[in-house]
């Protein structure tokens, strides 16, 4: 290659108009008054390509990489950048996916992700992806919605017993961007469509309830309040029963009577009782009722059988003891072997098996009866755990 070029004070010059992938030598000569003196050669040739340059982000004094919004208004994502050839530019949302009305303008050097309508579901991290033949570069946004909360994580029970329970509840994911000041905790017979308040101001993540009526099922709810107001609720899918067996009544046999004498064991303990005709024939109709209990458990196991991905059959046999008293039908309770709480499937069940329906393929559960008789529900027996699905490998037969 012979450049001509004019006379001029220059130690650099820019070759144009080559060809891509052309071979090229490049000599130069200096000039004075006098003329062209010797040119000094490359000793090697030069060949016209692209050099390759992996994308760069540019960040000056402007840049932002945390936006916070109120409720309703607009946040602009950008960034400049540069690379060869020109990067390819991507928008994604961490954990999510990127808002239907969200807007991308990229030119070769600049992106711009723009949301309008902000909520708190707009919240989030958003990923600005470069990437090019020379390789890979990103950068992520955290934008925070100022908002009411979102609706609290899990519920879930403990010491449940007759007429009381505790509730515990996770946090919101997404707290609208404000501190959790304390929650509302309602309840509801699962019968009824009106919530009644159990808390309006419950500041940990439990609270014990008491008060409630024995073997009704309710629905509870529980909603966070941060700065900006009250948020969406989580309410519970299925019921629960408050109820739990109580313990049995100390065993006291009568060994001996006379006339005006009452002899007792308890334990290993033996006392004389002196008392008086009327007395006795009270303390009689009183001891009638200390043996006098709820239920025992209903048979010897719980059968499931009937196995699909969606139903069940649940069997049992009658309690071996009644606790003095007619057992007038039967409470049949499930849960998945992942969760605490305990889910109703028939609270008054009349004969000795029901259908269970609406199950989850391929979940695991875990049933449990309970016989009913005047005094309350009794003591509740499990079943072993199954999995709903088609096929079950372990299939029971239960017969009377």
């Amino acid at each position: 290659l012979q450049l001509a070029l004019a006379p001029a004070v220059c130690l650099s010059y820019t070759v144009k108009d080559l060809i891509p992938g052309e071979l090229y030598k490049v000599r130069v000569s200096a000039v004075n008054g006098s003329g062209e003196g010797e040119a000094s050669v490359m000793p090697h040739t030069v060949q016209a390509f692209d050099r390759l340059t992996s994308p760069e982000i540019d960040i000056d004094a402007n840049f932002k990489q945390t936006h916070i919004v109120k409720n309703g208004g607009t946040v602009s994502l950008r960034a400049s950048f540069h690379g060869k050839p020109v990067p390819l530019a991507t928008w994604s949302k961490v954990d999510g996916e990127l808002p239907v009305m969200a807007d991308i303008s990229t030119t070769d050097s600049l992106s711009t992700l723009t949301i309008e309508d902000c909520t708190r579901c707009e919240a989030g991290k958003y990923t600005l992806s470069l990437e090019n033949n020379s390789g890979h570069k990103s950068i992520t946004f955290n934008v925070k919605v100022l908002d009411t909360p979102g609706p609290p994580g899990e519920i879930t029970f403990k010491d449940v017993t007759c007429g009381a329970l505790t509730m515990m509840w996770d946090a919101p994911t997404n707290d609208g961007g404000s501190r959790i000041h304390h929650y509302i905790v309602d309840k509801r017979e699962a019968s009824h469509l009106a919530w009644q308040e159990v808390s309006t101001k419950c500041s940990r993540q439990m609270i014990r309830i008491t008060g409630l009526d024995i073997g009704v099922p309710y629905v509870f709810r529980v909603i966070a309040v941060n700065q900006y107001g009250q948020g969406e609720p989580n309410e519970m899918t299925e019921p629960i029963i408050a109820t739990e067996a109580p313990a049995p009544p100390k065993r006291l046999d009568v060994v001996d009577t006379t006339n005006s004498t009452l002899i007792t064991c308890k334990l290993k303990e033996t006392d004389r009782i002196n008392v008086s005709l009327d007395r006795l024939n009270h303390l009689i109709q009183l001891l009638v009722f200390l043996v006098s209990d709820t239920p025992g458990p209903p048979g010897d196991k719980v059968v499931i059988s009937r196995v699909t991905e969606e139903k069940c059959t649940v069997s049992w046999k009658i309690p071996l003891e009644d606790g003095g008293d007619r057992v007038t039908h039967y409470i049949v309770e499930r849960r998945e072997t992942s969760r605490l709480n305990w889910a109703v499937v028939e609270t008054e069940c009349k004969t000795l098996s029901c259908v269970s329906t609406r199950l989850i393929k391929n979940n695991e559960y875990i049933f449990r009866v309970r016989g009913v008789n005047k005094f309350g529900p009794g003591v509740a027996l499990e079943s072993e755990p199954i999995i709903a699905r088609n096929v079950y490998s372990k299939l029971q037969h239960f017969s009377e």
